[in-house]
């Protein structure tokens, strides 16, 4: 399976998780090419606005340099949205989701971080209002 189907089936993962749980959720196909839409999956709820920009790994890293954080800021401004890294390194096959504001502080992540929630536990705090409005 090429790198393109791999990403492909992580995106449509996440959409579908969202889908089962009320949101309104669409992948932003080649998300990467626009600096207005620095997400690949977009989420919408009532008032929620929940964008990921979703990365695969077969290494153990992820250098915080592929995202072009002033897109993010200005898509988290002009959408009153939040931005979340969904990050799945191959080796352990956990479906990690970081929150943009420890992101943005990070020069890399890598497979030994622990400042994420696994995205069933995200999806859960999502069904029990922990997550809400921004």
């Amino acid at each position: 399976m090429n790198r393109y189907r791999k990403g492909y089936n992580l995106e449509f993962a996440l959409k579908k998780k969202f889908v089962d749980i009320g949101f309104w959720a669409v992948r932003m196909p080649k998300s990467g090419k626009s600096p207005s839409a620095p997400i690949d999956v977009l989420c919408i709820k009532n008032k929620t606005i929940l964008g990921f920009e979703c990365k695969l790994r077969s290494s153990d890293r992820f250098y915080v340099s592929e995202l072009d954080l002033d897109a993010i800021e200005n898509w988290q401004k002009t959408t009153n949205g939040r931005f979340y890294l969904c990050l799945k390194f191959t080796k352990d096959k956990i479906i990690r989701i970081y929150d943009y504001d420890y992101v943005k502080n990070k020069h890399k992540i890598t497979i030994d971080d622990e400042n994420y929630k696994p995205l069933n536990v995200f999806i859960s705090e999502i069904l029990n209002k922990k997550i809400t409005d921004y």
